[in-house]
């Protein structure tokens, strides 16, 4: 029994963190082959214990928390192509990523982009949030939280995650990024506080529905 139960909370997010290209998956499966091997009354609580320790994960919640952040200059939005083999592979999105355990959104954006581009950005606009479901998956898969940067310092250098390519406000490449994009990243440009909330077919293959209200 639970050896089963283990599998509920593991193997969901084993499957998401192969299909991402994540790291960490290595000690995930460790962790998951560890629970088929061992037994006691305990054992769920102590890998979801072992999981957020060792991982930054809480088997509990399977929702990821993330980031993104447009870097505005002169007219123009520094966006990423996204490499094969990772999570959004072939799509231009802005830089970002997942919040790790003790991160507010402010300090996760900063290391991230950071990270991914080189820059070390300022005056951070909040522009409100994203939540996307997905068939398949029980409750949100990820949430979002967005940011517009102004100001930055640094020289642009790419990481393994993709190019890195300046483009005009006026002529961003939808038909190349994410499906749900179009609908509310001109209100982000536009200065609007968003919520929105897209549910995808499995696998994110499709949009299905999507509610966008704006805050103050």
């Amino acid at each position: 029994v639970d050896n089963v139960l283990n599998a509920r909370l593991i193997v969901p997010a084993l499957a998401k963190q192969a299909d991402r290209g994540e790291q960490d998956f290595p000690a995930l499966l460790l962790l998951f082959l560890l629970a088929q091997t061992h037994s006691s009354p305990n054992i769920s609580a102590t890998l979801a214990f072992l999981s957020r320790l060792c991982l930054g994960y809480d088997a509990s919640d399977m929702t990821t928390h993330a980031v993104l952040c447009y870097i505005r200059s002169n007219g123009h939005l520094l966006l990423q192509h996204k490499v094969p083999g990772r999570f959004g592979g072939g799509f231009w999105n802005a830089p970002g990523g997942k919040i790790v355990d003790g991160e507010s959104p402010e300090q996760a954006v900063v290391r991230e982009v950071l990270e991914e581009t080189g820059l070390t950005v300022r005056d951070l606009r909040d522009r409100g949030t994203l939540t996307f479901y997905v068939d398949g998956v029980d409750g949100p898969d990820i949430h979002v939280h967005v940011f517009v940067a102004g100001e930055f310092e640094g020289k642009v250098e790419a990481n393994d995650e993709g190019p890195l390519e300046w483009i005009a406000d006026d002529a961003l490449p939808y038909d190349q990024m994410w499906e749900d994009d179009r609908i509310w990243v001109p209100h982000v440009l536009a200065g609007r506080r968003i919520c929105g909330s897209f549910r995808f077919s499995a696998g994110y293959e499709k949009m299905l529905e999507h509610e966008l209200t704006f805050e103050e």
